[in-house]
Parts: structure tokens; C-alpha cells; sequence
């Protein structure tokens, strides 16, 4: 059984969000290891994008009664991976999106990003607590949604 992050869950518990612990990657094994990490950390946001667009595919499909159980499941399920996938979209390390800026930056901006890695999460609180960070968040989770809309049939 794993064991859960107390810092995470306290975070979880006093602000509504928690994080997970970083997988770690071995990128001596990719050949191209600039083209890996931004796969790497695309995966995620990737899994998010897919796991909303089978909940709406799925709601569309069943179009199950409009306050069911089944129905808000779905829609909770889809607006939670996409609000992840937005979240994870932003380039503050450690967040995937600094991972994919670091795949197509120039090494010196490369570098400045890195140092910022150990203060990321306190970034990241500190911009989410002044709310700078809706806007940007917004317009992820609206490319998303348009993303899908775009693939459903």
C-alpha cells in the first residue's frame, strides 16, 4: 500500500488541492532526451485531456437523466481532469509545463527555470492565493474544452 504525502494531504485538507509525488525518470535511458521529457510531461496532461473526453463522450452517449447520479459523475469526472490538466499546463516548476518549456527553451532559459524548482510550490500558492493565476488557468481550461468539443461527435 503506499503511503500518502503529508504535505500533500495537509494541503488537500486547508486549501482543496493537494500534489502527488514526482515519478521519477531515468533520462539517460531515452535516445532523444530533450523530445523524452517533453513527452514525459506531456503524458499527464495528456491522461487528464483523455479521461474528460471519455466522461463527456460517455454522458453524451448514455445521456443519462440531467441531475442522476450518473450524469454529475461524469460531469465532476470530466471538469476535474480538465482543471487538472490546465493546472498542470502552467510553467512554474515543478509542474509539467515547466517540463515542456525546458524541452523548447534555449539552455541559459533552461537554467533560470531549474533554480526556480525548489521555491515552485511556494510560487504556485502564493500566485493561486492572489488569484493571478485564474486567468491563465482559465484560458488552458478553455483550449481544452474547445479541444474536445472539437472531437466529439
Amino acid at each position: 500500500m503506499k503511503h500518502l504525502d503529508p504535505i500533500g494531504t495537509l494541503m488537500l485538507f486547508f486549501f482543496g488541492f493537494g500534489w502527488a509525488k514526482p515519478v521519477p525518470v531515468n533520462f539517460n535511458n531515452l535516445n532523444n532526451p530533450r523530445k523524452g521529457l517533453i513527452l514525459v510531461s506531456a503524458a499527464g496532461i495528456i491522461a487528464n485531456t483523455i479521461l474528460a473526453f471519455l466522461a463527456l463522450f460517455i454522458l453524451r452517449v448514455l445521456n443519462p437523466a440531467p441531475f442522476g447520479a450518473v450524469s454529475t459523475f461524469l460531469v465532476y469526472m470530466a471538469q476535474i481532469n480538465i482543471m487538472l490538466a490546465a493546472f498542470n499546463l502552467i510553467p512554474i516548476p515543478p509542474l509539467d509545463g515547466s517540463k515542456n518549456s525546458h524541452g523548447v527553451l534555449l539552455p541559459q532559459f533552461q537554467y533560470s527555470l531549474a533554480r526556480l524548482e525548489p521555491y515552485g510550490f511556494f510560487i504556485i500558492i502564493a500566485l493561486l492565493y492572489l488569484n493571478i493565476l485564474d486567468p491563465l488557468i482559465a484560458l488552458f481550461e478553455w483550449i481544452i474544452t474547445a479541444i474536445i468539443s472539437l472531437l466529439l461527435p
